[in-house]
């Protein structure tokens, strides 16, 4: 399989990002692998639970699954996905001096329709 390279203006574009920001201190590298290792658990904990509770909801033997059972795993696994997020933008934020995807922990973690003040706003814009 051929290696893809960016364009010669996206790379030189990449290339000037990485050189005028500073490089990360050392409690920001360790806080980052410690957000990224927390990531890759989170992550194979969703893959089991995706796995191994997909039985449950097998309906090849008669059995249905009640809903508010499947709203609980459902939600389960939205909490762990939520965590992964908020983990990787504080990651990319300890690295690179911002978020990437959604922002701070309000945004990752409290419910869509929680109402954000202007300076979250500002600052997840």
């Amino acid at each position: 399989m051929a290696k893809k390279t960016l364009p010669a203006a996206a790379e030189q574009s990449v290339g000037d990002s990485l050189k005028a920001r500073a490089a990360p201190s050392a409690t920001h590298l360790e806080q980052a692998t410690q957000l990224l290792e927390e990531i890759s658990t989170l992550a194979s904990r969703a893959d089991r639970d995706c796995f191994y509770r997909l039985a449950e909801f097998d309906e090849s033997d008669g059995r249905t699954v009640p809903a508010e059972q499947a709203s609980l795993v459902i939600e389960g696994l939205r909490d762990v996905i939520r965590r992964m997020g908020w983990m990787a933008d504080l990651g990319s934020e300890k690295l690179t001096g911002s978020t990437q995807v959604r922002g701070d922990v309000e945004c990752w973690l409290l419910s869509p329709t929680y109402p954000l003040d202007a300076e979250s706003e500002a600052a997840n814009a």
